[in-house]
């Protein structure tokens, strides 16, 4: 005990003289958000997911083997093998990674192909089993939430991702009864904020204009009247 107050008093220094102090601040009052979202928790209604899980893995299987049989690939879950398989057939692909396949997907059919058997294969491996293994006994995943849990000091989630979880299984959460889920998006907040901060009146009246910022800012650089 009395160590971890020296440490304290120490850091506390460090924060202070680094100007961390607002910083500190904010994540101080950010932490019982953070508790609250871990104990709540998510209620999913595993058996109907499952059920569906069913599905999807049948589809896998059915397309697994198409593909097998096209590509003349043994193992399509093998990076190397699927990328010599594509080549052979004359695609000119560099990786096999979801978002390179879809530079192709448009002009190759057999591509197009190849990403949807890769989404099945992420839905039935990583949220079959293996997400009913961090189910707790109330039926409600937990996930493990950092709130600087990135490089960019943006939260962050594991076991499970509540930020990536596929759109297919979203419907399959439930509010607690005499509870409903509620969408709230802050759209483009941190222009927002920085438009308020630096008073910065070109964003401004783009905002109050209801005018979309990606495409101001293209315009900007370009020196263009329209993209």
């Amino acid at each position: 005990a009395k160590t971890t107050y020296e440490l304290y008093q120490h850091m506390f220094d460090l924060i202070i003289n680094r100007y961390l102090y607002p910083r500190y601040r904010r994540e101080i009052e950010t932490l019982p958000a953070i508790i609250e979202l871990t104990l709540n928790g998510k209620l999913l209604d595993w058996d109907a997911w499952s059920t569906y899980l069913v599905t999807v893995d049948r589809e896998r299987e059915k397309l697994g083997s198409y593909l097998q049989q096209q590509l003349g690939c043994d193992n399509l879950n093998s990076s190397k093998q699927l990328k010599q398989s594509l080549q052979e057939m004359g695609i000119p692909v560099t990786s096999v990674q979801e978002g390179k396949l879809k530079l192709f997907s448009s002009k190759y059919s057999i591509v197009d192909e190849i990403v949807r058997y890769k989404k099945y294969n992420k839905l039935v491996t990583t949220y079959g089993d293996k997400l009913k293994n961090q189910l707790s006994k109330d039926g409600r995943l937990r996930g493990h939430w950092n709130l600087i849990g990135t490089k960019t000091s943006r939260m962050s989630c594991q076991k499970p991702n509540f930020q990536s979880i596929p759109k297919e299984m979203k419907k399959y959460f439930q509010a607690e009864e005499g509870n409903v889920f509620i969408i709230m998006d802050y759209s483009t907040i941190e222009l927002r904020i920085l438009a308020e901060i630096t008073n910065c009146q070109k964003l401004i009246d783009a905002f109050n204009a209801g005018a979309d910022l990606h495409v101001e800012t293209a315009k900007a650089i370009l020196n263009q009247a329209s993209i």
